[in-house]
């Protein structure tokens, strides 16, 4: 394999995993919220909660940016069709209905997370 094959499927691979990390440490924040971790003592966790949606929201948009531009690049034939490439566009496609779902998760946690948290707590 070529040194610009090399390059390719390792700057793929590690924006991958990059985007990947982010999303988990974002669940994990609202999670610490809603749980009454990393909260101001004078409001209330549902209140935070419902806040931590638009945090979501924001992260899912930049994320969505991020895989479409890299799916413009599979789709403009500026990355090589080698096997690796396949399997990184098939990846690709699945992380971007992962943000998609994310921002309506986040969109709905937005808009009623003090009624979800009152309703689960």
């Amino acid at each position: 394999m070529s040194s610009e094959a090399k390059k390719y499927i390792k700057e793929t691979r590690n924006q991958a995993w990059g985007i990947t990390a982010f999303l988990i440490v974002t669940l994990v924040a609202v999670i610490a919220v809603s749980q009454g971790f990393l909260l101001p003592a004078s409001d209330k966790p549902e209140i935070w909660f419902q806040r931590s949606g638009s945090i979501i929201v924001v992260v899912a948009l930049f994320l969505e940016y991020l895989v479409q531009k890299r799916l413009e690049a599979f789709s403009n034939g500026e990355v090589p069709p080698w096997e690796a490439g396949r399997l990184y566009k098939a990846f690709y496609q699945k992380l971007a209905v992962v943000c998609v779902i994310y921002g309506l998760l986040g969109t709905m946690v937005w808009g009623y997370g003090d009624l979800i948290y009152l309703k689960f707590t």
